[in-house]
């Protein structure tokens, strides 16, 4: 767990609060339309937006200095606001996933709620982060793979090309991925 210091309400970060007001208007006008799609998009957008943050306010850098204390409050509230407005914009995909981020964040369910979405400081200030389990664990193609193969419903021609095809990219992405 990690408990989140008191931050200073009036540094930084209003570019990506003010985003995030301008997403909320955006998501909602788009599902009001029924362009589930599209409003995906803008919550991915401020996901984006929310990484860019992350490399411009260097968090890693204000922790090493402990005058960069409420400065670094200050970040870490701001990102952790932004997540709970991703994850409760998400949560309309993603239902038994978003509810789980909320939690780890520190989110009550008050304030993750959409009514609360375009509240600035929704979370209490002194929010307590949860570690939890890993919400999109990765995948073992291999395993995957033998899985499938093993399942006996490979029937056809067509379908062993296409696990052969499928084990030689796995084994391609394993090469690539430890370059």
């Amino acid at each position: 767990m990690v408990k989140i210091p008191i931050y200073d309400a009036t540094e930084g970060g209003s570019f990506i609060n003010g985003m995030k007001i301008v997403t909320l208007k955006e998501y909602f006008e788009l599902m009001d339309k029924y362009h589930n799609a599209e409003a995906v998009n803008e919550i991915i957008n401020l996901a984006k937006r929310c990484n860019k943050y992350i490399d411009e306010t260097t968090p890693w850098v204000l922790a090493k200095d402990e005058a960069n204390k409420i400065r670094l409050a200050t970040v870490l509230y701001n990102l952790l606001d932004t997540i709970r407005v991703v994850a409760t914009l998400l949560s309309a995909f993603m239902p038994t996933t978003m509810p789980k981020a909320l939690e780890q964040i520190g989110a009550c369910e008050k304030c993750a709620s959409y009514e609360n979405a375009s509240r600035f400081g929704a979370l209490p200030l002194d929010v307590t982060v949860k570690k939890g389990e890993a919400l999109f664990p990765r995948i073992d193609i291999a395993k995957e793979l033998e899985l499938l193969e093993g399942c006996g419903q490979i029937d056809s021609d067509e379908e062993r090309k296409a696990l052969e095809m499928l084990k030689q990219s796995a084994q391609e992405y394993e090469y690539d991925e430890g370059i």
